[in-house]
């Protein structure tokens, strides 16, 4: 077992090593074609395409500057071509510098041959830009719909039931039961900036709803809201751009039947980050009190007693894969 071990140890540091080799010698090989394309380059200055695959190693590499110059220096042989105008407002909407990025896509949609799709995506970038320079204080989304489902009440499928190897016979309400309901969900959101390095004050609001139709299902009607509210923190101060530390406190409220099911109290920390290229980081770890509430159709529910539910932890990893090349139509000034 021991040797097995070892051959499985030495196997794994063995991929890590190919990995890394595989990976450092992919970006090496970039660079060499990259300098190979820059001396293209200074022998054919007005060839569009050249330059253009340039720009985007330049870019896949992270050498924003490189890629714009280059770009720019495109524009001056090709005057008012919307494709080279796109990717100049993309890039400098990665740098951050909003104004210059909207200028450029302002110059995309001003060009009458622009196809209609390439104009709705610039207006995504517009509105993104709208929201970055000044983000509204205040949002708020409602979603409702009508379900059916063939369980509502998640009972057995037949009257006859084994417990502990004794047989019981369950009325017609135990067994699941199908039924049409009401589905409501609402979230609100508002901010207080404090005037201080972009720190603030958030409140979130969300409420889950669903009634049912039926009235044998109505003792089943759920109504559950949470409130959370605490402040966030920029962290830029720190050399962490576009990264916000969230500490709130929690407080969540379920009706069961229209009586209260339960309370529960709680505290939560959260990082929020978009500093890397194509991903996004969101973690969180939140706890709750839970205290449980009788009810003319729960009498005995407060011998749930209170529980302190264990930290809850989340982890969310965003990629977005590498953009293609943008539609070739694009090339036409």
């Amino acid at each position: 077992m021991r040797l097995w071990g070892k051959l499985a140890i030495a196997g794994a540091m063995a991929a890590l090593v190919v990995g890394g080799h595989n990976s450092g010698y992919a970006a090496e090989a970039s660079e060499q074609r990259r300098e190979a394309l820059l001396q293209e380059m200074i022998a054919r200055p007005n060839d569009l395409d050249l330059a253009f695959e340039y720009a985007k190693l330049s870019a896949d590499a992270g050498d924003y500057e490189g890629a714009i110059s280059t770009m720019e220096r495109m524009l001056i042989y090709a005057p008012n071509t919307p494709r080279i105008q796109l990717e100049l407002g993309i890039l400098y909407y990665r740098l951050g510098a909003y104004d210059v990025a909207r200028s450029y896509f302002e110059q995309v949609l001003a060009n009458p041959s622009v196809p209609p799709d390439i104009a709705q995506k610039v207006q995504l970038y517009i509105q993104q830009l709208s929201l970055a320079a000044d983000p509204p204080p205040f949002s708020a989304t409602i979603f409702s719909a009508i379900r059916y489902e063939t369980n509502a009440n998640f009972g057995p499928g037949t009257q006859s039931v084994t417990l502990n190897g004794i047989d019981f016979t369950l009325d017609d309400q135990s067994v699941g039961q199908p039924g049409w309901s009401a589905l409501n969900i609402g979230t609100l959101h508002y901010s207080y900036d404090l005037k201080k390095q972009g720190d603030k004050i958030e409140f979130d609001f969300l409420a889950y709803s669903t009634a049912y139709f039926e009235n044998e299902l109505q003792d089943i009607d759920l109504d559950f809201f949470e409130f959370t509210l605490g402040p966030s923190w920029n962290l830029k101060r720190w050399g962490w751009d576009q990264t916000r530390l969230y500490t709130y406190a929690i407080a969540d409220l379920a009706y069961l039947g229209y009586d209260t099911y339960f309370t529960a109290p709680g505290a939560g920390i959260r990082l929020l980050s978009f500093s890397a290229e194509r991903s996004v980081l969101d973690a969180r770890i939140e706890t709750r009190y839970r205290e449980f509430n009788d009810t003319d159709l729960l009498p005995t529910n407060s011998l749930r007693g209170r529980a302190a539910d264990p930290a809850r932890r989340d982890l969310f990893l965003l990629y977005e894969p590498r953009l293609r090349d943008h539609d070739p139509r694009l090339c036409a000034a």
